[in-house]
């Protein structure tokens, strides 16, 4: 039940996410994919993670959570560099430490997972 509201929740989130990005849509509406497909795969991951919450399996979803998000803005951001050309326009971004401090911040992340798991086993193991 919890699982699934917080799945709820996060699709509420991504459709007024939509609706506030809707008139520059033809500015990201090359994007517009990898934001439907990254919404969807962080609702999967939130529903597997209170789904299994209390067991072992929780922080492997919860790495592989981490894990995903690195490799995802990653190949979404072609590396740091965005290119958007609008008719006589070209504009080029460049987000690599924007990008350094994403990648940084989930491997703080998965970090902390491991440190959970191992102590989530220990104090299961002190119980028997």
């Amino acid at each position: 039940m919890k699982a699934g509201i917080k799945a709820v929740l996060i699709y509420i989130v991504y459709f007024i996410f939509m609706l506030l990005v809707q008139p520059f849509f033809e500015l990201i509406g090359q994007y517009s994919l990898l934001i439907d497909i990254f919404f969807m795969v962080i609702i999967a991951f939130t529903f597997l993670t209170e789904f299994f919450s209390g067991t072992i399996v929780k922080y492997m979803i919860e790495f592989s959570k981490s894990l995903f998000i690195i490799f995802y803005f990653v190949a979404s951001l072609n590396s740091g560099i965005i290119d958007i050309s609008m008719e006589n326009v070209s504009i080029i971004v460049n987000l690599r430490f924007f990008l350094l401090m994403l990648v940084l911040i989930n491997l703080i992340g998965m970090a902390k997972t491991v440190l959970s798991a191992i102590n989530f086993l220990h104090e299961k193991s002190e119980k028997e």
